[in-house]
């Protein structure tokens, strides 16, 4: 990551460009190793603990967007993978059957924003840390 400064106990990283979404910040010295590191975004910051060792960043890109001289090309170099070009036909079958068969759009528009759903990883439920809590009532 670049951009790094340090503040107060913080660093800083510049956030890439093309980031969606952030999956995990990666934590790492020769001690340790934290897969979930906590952090925060400020702008176009990433904030992390300073601690010695080194932070990796884990993210989903945005996806590309198509110009229309692009799309009639067929030569272009995009980043889309198989799988999304595989869905495009769904789409356009639920914008073109809409009022003819509402049903069949339904269905195909269901399938593609589930398929697309499915494209983009969600982060699982991890449990990080383990409080504990003590309690000592004086009466």
């Amino acid at each position: 990551m670049s951009g790094n400064s340090v503040y107060k106990g913080y660093r800083t990283f510049t956030l890439p460009t093309d980031l969606y979404r952030i999956k995990r910040v990666i934590f790492e010295n020769e001690y340790e190793i934290i897969g979930d590191a906590d952090f925060t975004t400020e702008n176009d910051k990433l904030i992390v603990a300073d601690r010695c060792g080194e932070y990796r960043m884990l993210y989903v890109p945005k996806f590309t967007h198509l110009t229309p001289p692009m799309v009639w090309t067929t030569t272009m170099d995009t980043k889309l993978t198989d799988e999304l070009l595989a869905l495009i036909p769904y789409f356009v079958k639920s914008e073109l059957y809409e009022e003819d068969e509402p049903q069949m759009a339904a269905q195909a528009r269901n399938l593609f924003e589930a398929s697309l759903e499915a494209l983009i990883p969600y982060e699982e439920s991890k449990q990080t840390l383990v409080e504990r809590i003590y309690a000592s009532y004086r009466l």
